[in-house]
């Protein structure tokens, strides 16, 4: 019998939702789906049974519909998912043996790996959503539980893998065992979710915090200690300079964020963009006049809400590079534009053809404001293989 024989075998398998927690929030999912399907569905009945301001106002819940609808249905079937793929892993005498399921891939790894095998047992903490679904009388919302990160090497290759626990004391049960090994570790890498194994292993190793210990039979108190001493270091600043790999590292993030708010500035993206606000002045101008002249009704809103949409699609095909943000920028751009036009045109008189006429700009534009991501759904996937097209051609010329 070597020295890591026992008596039994050490299980910890991922849990179902308890059965009553499990149709609640099922229910609620179907709920939002449902609420998600009629915010798209009603818009779209009302604007063929009565076409006024407010249904035209009520469009804009589509896109937030659809987004529930999705979401709540992805969800739902994700959840579904995994309480069908639990995955488990068992300590046998001298072995370990895990089945893991991948919540991304849907595929499942069985292996084993020898207690010889184990080069670090990290013990530290990860985070998991709705406790209470899962153990009784446990608290709510989101919680810090234990997990044990198991660095073994197998076929020439070092691997992690991840232990999580839904009580204390099974955690304690498992070092224990373990504390044989003599490779114990404390880390204050939290984890959320799932984490390549690539990853992971790269950031076990990069602690600076990490810490071996040796089991006395108060690992919670062991861990709280160990928190202490990393925030003394923390708060005195007891750390070496930075390697000059680490200050490299550093350096490329660095360079990266800047370029990476370059390209996400809206501003300096509109390009040609920007003639579309100087037309805008024309239409007020025009506009007003024909209102003055009797061709066009000043009150109104049908018109006008066409001009701007036709404007919006215009400005999404004439931007440098098309993102989210130029629907936000347009539609305050517009806004501020036609409340400008209304006062330097002369037209900020209410009681004048020309001042409604320019309150009419006006509210459309604030109507409008809610359909923005119309055209911009219609225009982003002809934009963004156009501008693939193009970065590729400049790469291909950069190589030439």
């Amino acid at each position: 019998m070597n020295a890591y024989t026992h008596s039994h075998d050490l299980v910890e398998k991922q849990r179902s939702m308890s059965p009553s927690y499990r149709k609640f929030r099922y229910a609620t999912l179907y709920a939002y789906r449902i609420i998600g399907v009629l915010l798209v569905i009603v818009p779209v009945i009302l604007l063929f049974v009565d076409l006024s301001i407010l249904t035209w106002f009520f469009l804009g819940a589509i896109p937030f519909g659809g987004v529930l609808a999705y979401r709540s249905y992805h969800q739902l079937q994700q959840e579904t998912w995994v309480e069908n793929h639990l995955s488990q892993t068992q300590m046998h005498n001298n072995q370990i043996r895990y089945s893991q399921w991948n919540p991304h891939t849907k595929m499942n790894e069985e292996n084993q790996f020898e207690w010889s095998q184990i080069q670090t047992v990290y013990y530290g903490k990860y985070m998991i959503d709705r406790l209470n679904a899962y153990v009784h009388q446990a608290p709510s919302g989101q919680q810090t539980m234990p997990v044990i990160h198991l660095v073994y090497q197998q076929n020439m290759k070092d691997r992690v893998h991840s232990v999580p626990f839904y009580e204390e004391q099974d955690a304690e049960a498992w070092i224990e065992r373990l504390a044989s090994t003599g490779k114990l570790k404390f880390t204050t890498i939290h984890t959320d979710g799932y984490i390549p194994e690539a990853e992971l292993l790269r950031k076990l190793r990069m602690d600076r915090d990490q810490e071996a210990f040796s089991y006395t039979e108060q690992l919670s108190h062991q861990h709280d200690m160990y928190l202490e001493r990393v925030e003394e270091r923390v708060e005195a600043d007891d750390y070496d300079e930075l390697t000059e790999e680490e200050e490299e590292e550093l350096l490329a993030l660095m360079r990266a964020e800047d370029e990476q708010e370059r390209r996400d500035s809206s501003t300096r993206n509109v390009g040609l963009g920007w003639l579309i606000f100087v037309l805008q002045w024309g239409v007020a101008y025009f506009m007003g006049r024909a209102a003055e002249s009797g061709s066009i009704e000043s009150e109104q809103w049908l018109m006008p809400s066409i001009i701007i949409m036709m404007g919006c699609a215009l400005f999404y095909i004439l931007v440098k590079r098309l993102m989210w943000k130029h629907m936000l920028f347009y539609a305050g751009g517009t806004l501020l534009n036609f409340l400008g036009t209304s006062i330097l045109l002369g037209g900020s008189d209410e009681t004048t053809v020309i001042g409604q006429m320019n309150l009419s700009l006006s509210g459309s534009a604030i109507l409008c404001a809610v359909l923005v991501w119309i055209p911009y759904i219609l225009i982003y996937p002809l934009r963004a293989g156009r501008d693939g097209r193009r970065q590729d051609e400049s790469i291909s010329l950069s190589h030439s």
